[in-house]
């Protein structure tokens, strides 16, 4: 007997979480007739089945994801509404978790990407890890991990996690405020697209929960809040201690950043920049030329530290290692930028405040952990 459309979409699904799962993966990407790809330690791979995926396959996997995300939210799994918003936006984003699928399934949540290309729609998928690691367990030094933590002990200011996708910026800023979870008593209000990490919380209800001291609010741009600014204009209202900005998408949400920062809140969020000198670089050009100085006050004023990062593939053993740079805004940075002057700020990274990349990148050579190609191909080239 042929199986339905969607008994072949749940097997299929199935069978990816099942691989991702057990080969540590982190994504998938469905096309309609083409093979499923995964992401394996950073490789793409095409060798899961040499079966192609049919338009209403494609269809149902859809309406499977939507199923489990309005599980979480309460809302419709309307497959015509989405496709409205889809043809309307060129592009959705929403988070869901697969505990609705079955007891044999894996149980994760994923953050899904589904948008139209030349061959109709496409399906994205990335499998959120639900345990949190601690800094440590992510590959940061010692050293580095207390100058990050003196930064979040701080009131105020912005502390910025970079690099590009895939990179696990995400689950850095989740190991950050999970540390504060445990240890301080705040009100933290993320504002993200989609919700990537579910954050616990005390109740006396849950045995064990009495572990996490801080009250953390969740909100999901276009299920809670319309966009990332007003997001954080709300939570402004909120009586926050700390705000998670998921990422600083452009001048608009940058400024209100930085001014939520100078208004007494500490500030988390992310950017798709290499490097510390060239996430600051960034910020000054996304403002007119005549913005920019009052800008590189604000910066010298409120930004705490960024840390960039990239995870390389390594050679001694399956997996990617963390390769990172750590920029803490010292008395020096603060006045390179200050004077309008931020190619001063490589020479101005000190080695007990900060972490140059070259000299990280080395180390893991050094080590034999990455390639001599791999070190050559990332190292940066230092201004100054």
């Amino acid at each position: 007997m042929k199986t339905t459309p969607d008994a072949q979409a749940k097997d299929l699904l199935h069978l990816i979480l099942t691989a991702l799962v057990q080969q540590e993966g982190s994504d998938f990407h469905l096309r309609t007739y083409r093979v499923p790809f995964l992401r394996i330690h950073g490789e793409l791979q095409s060798n899961l089945t040499s079966s192609t995926i049919p338009t209403d396959v494609l269809e149902s996997i859809l309406k499977l994801l939507l199923m489990m995300r309005s599980a979480a939210y309460m809302g419709d799994p309307d497959l015509a509404s989405f496709y409205e918003e889809l043809k309307r936006q060129g592009a959705v984003n929403f988070s869901c978790s697969s505990e609705l699928l079955g007891e044999d399934f894996p149980k994760t949540r994923l953050r899904i990407h589904s948008f139209l290309d030349s061959e109709g729609i496409s399906i994205v998928g990335r499998v959120l890890r639900s345990e949190i690691p601690t800094l440590e367990k992510l590959g940061f030094e010692s050293s580095i991990i207390q100058r990050i933590q003196s930064q979040i002990q701080k009131p105020t200011g912005l502390i910025l996690v970079t690099g590009p996708t895939g990179s696990g910026k995400t689950t850095t800023l989740g190991s950050i405020i999970q540390s504060i979870n445990l240890n301080t008593s705040n009100h933290i209000i993320t504002v993200e697209d989609p919700i990537e990490i579910h954050y616990r919380h005390y109740s006396p209800l849950i045995e064990g929960s009495e572990i996490y001291r801080s009250l953390i609010t969740q909100r999901e741009v276009g299920v809670h809040t319309d966009s990332f600014r007003n997001g954080l204009h709300d939570a402004l209202r909120e009586d926050p201690n700390m705000i998670l900005l998921g990422e600083l998408r452009s001048m608009d949400t940058i400024e209100a950043a930085l001014n939520a920062s100078e208004t007494g809140h500490l500030v988390f969020s992310t950017l798709h920049t290499n490097g510390g000198y060239k996430t600051i670089n960034r910020i000054i050009s996304e403002f007119p030329a005549d913005r920019r100085n009052f800008i590189c006050n604000q910066l010298a004023s409120n930004l705490n530290c960024i840390i960039s990062q990239r995870l390389l593939p390594r050679i001694d053993q399956p997996g990617r290692i963390l390769a990172y740079e750590y920029l803490e805004i010292t008395g020096p940075v603060k006045a390179a930028l200050i004077a309008g002057d931020p190619d001063r700020i490589p020479n101005c990274m000190d080695s007990k405040n900060s972490f140059k990349w070259n000299d990280n990148l080395k180390g893991l050579y050094q080590s034999q952990i990455i390639s001599e190609e791999l070190f050559q191909m990332n190292l940066m080239e230092e201004q100054g």
